[in-house]
């Protein structure tokens, strides 16, 4: 390699005042023209940008945008449907973001075939909550049973149920909550 090529590789055009600068300038010493990179400039949007794109996030924008436009996704059978007289308690926690229902079941079991229901007209049915788990579901996979679906900006959730129906510990329990 020569001297010249050397000397080209460190210095470089500024790409505002097409004048020669150093090539490690991180602003140009003539036009004052921020050289770095997008990322090096704007510091506290890219540590934001990597927050909303986690995937903790990204799950909750799926079950946002799911809610709104996907249809139910169902597991299990159905099997009886519990009585008064024989229902326990469910220990679970239901907690709404505006348009995404977040439920967590705080038991060792599974709650299997589990009916959740809100305002007492819009359910979802046949879901198995998983023991120690959280699930996201948007509003919009509740319905009505004429198809309509929960439309959170049209109708306040005001209260949830859960009755869980399947063959364990948890059958015949139920939760109930208010928001």
């Amino acid at each position: 390699m020569t001297a010249q090529h050397i000397v080209k590789q460190e210095i470089k055009k500024c790409p505002s005042c097409d004048k020669t600068i150093s090539f490690k300038a991180k602003r140009c010493p003539y036009c004052r023209q921020d050289l770095r990179g997008w990322f090096r400039r704007h510091p506290i949007l890219t540590v934001l940008l990597i927050i909303i794109t986690s995937p903790f996030w990204i799950l909750v924008l799926v079950g946002f945008f799911s809610g709104l436009t996907g249809s139910p996704s169902q597991n299990g059978s159905n099997t009886t449907t519990p009585t008064p007289d024989t229902a326990t308690t469910f220990d679970a926690q239901v907690n709404f973001t505006g348009a995404t229902f977040f439920i967590s079941n705080k038991e060792s079991v599974d709650c299997q075939d589990a009916e959740i229901t809100i305002n007492s007209s819009y359910k979802l049915d046949h879901y198995t909550l998983g023991s120690y788990q959280i699930y996201n579901v948007g509003a919009g996979q509740f319905t009505k049973g004429d198809g309509t679906r929960l439309n959170p900006f049209e109708t306040k959730p005001l209260d949830v149920n859960i009755r869980c129906r399947g063959n364990n510990k948890l059958t015949h329990s139920y939760y109930y909550g208010t928001f």
